[in-house]
């Protein structure tokens, strides 16, 4: 099986302060993934590094929704309904969409959207 995203050896710096540091990962169609770590360990700029992945491969910008719920643009998506309709709302008709949410814990029983969604065709 080959892997929908593969990361090897990423290293990103912001200006002197390293972000990520040699990080290598595989992710297969159909896994969730959850990263976890204290603030400013990298887990943001992982994920950013992800989606420049995705669009490098070919992926269209619109196959992508990222979500940081650290910005108060989206702080009325911290219901998990409010949520799954918003993320609902913009999946691709007919390709697969890339969902990358930073900070899901700030949304109480978000486990229920990321199921909902997770059964859905096109959705990784």
């Amino acid at each position: 099986m080959t892997p929908i995203i593969n990361l090897s050896h990423i290293s990103y710096n912001y200006e002197e302060v390293s972000a990520l540091n040699d990080i290598s990962l595989e992710i297969y169609a159909g896994e969730l993934i959850f990263f976890t770590g204290p603030n400013g360990c990298g887990k943001s700029t992982l994920l950013l590094q992800y989606q420049e992945q995705l669009i490098a491969q070919g992926i269209e910008a619109e196959q992508i929704i990222a979500i940081n719920l650290e910005d108060l643009d989206y702080e009325e998506l911290c219901e998990y309904k409010a949520l799954y309709k918003y993320i609902q709302s913009r999946l691709h008709p007919s390709k697969t969409t890339y969902i990358f949410i930073d900070e899901i814990q700030k949304v109480p029983e978000f486990e229920k959207a990321i199921d909902s969604l997770y059964i859905k065709p096109n959705v990784d």
